[in-house]
């Protein structure tokens, strides 16, 4: 079992995630299953991007330049110049400081007070979870 978040309900990481169904394959109770994306659906992940990528490589853009979900080629990045961006975004500090998506704090709450089962899903690695459950 994966350890559970803030809310009470569990985080998944690099990509897989127990679902947890009834054998009619929905989720267990009557309420909804609801799987909430943590980069750029919980918290503002590319805000935190641009500026790293401009102190680290010399390179500025705007939200607007990203235009690619693969953010190496988006920022133009070689190989090691892309690992060391992601290494750097996945430091305690940085995950600390990414601010939640506008209406979130309330929202994720209210669905788990509705009885929702509302599940924090990412493709980030396993080491993520621990440091993100501590701000999220």
């Amino acid at each position: 079992r994966l350890p559970s978040s803030p809310w009470g309900s569990l985080y998944c990481a690099d990509g897989v995630c127990p679902i947890r169904t009834d054998p009619a394959g929905g989720c267990m109770s009557e309420s909804r299953c609801i799987y909430v994306d943590f980069d750029d659906v919980l918290c503002r992940t590319a805000d935190q991007f641009l500026p790293i990528v401009a102190r680290e490589f010399g390179r500025t853009y705007a939200f607007e330049d990203i235009h690619a979900f693969n953010l190496q080629e988006s920022f133009e990045l070689n190989a090691d110049e892309y690992e060391h961006l992601m290494h750097l975004m996945h430091e305690p500090d940085i995950l600390a400081a990414m601010a939640p998506m506008p209406g979130m704090l309330e929202t994720v709450p209210d669905w788990i007070a509705a009885g929702h089962d509302v599940s924090v899903v990412t493709g980030r690695p396993a080491a993520f979870v621990i440091v993100g459950r501590s701000r999220w």
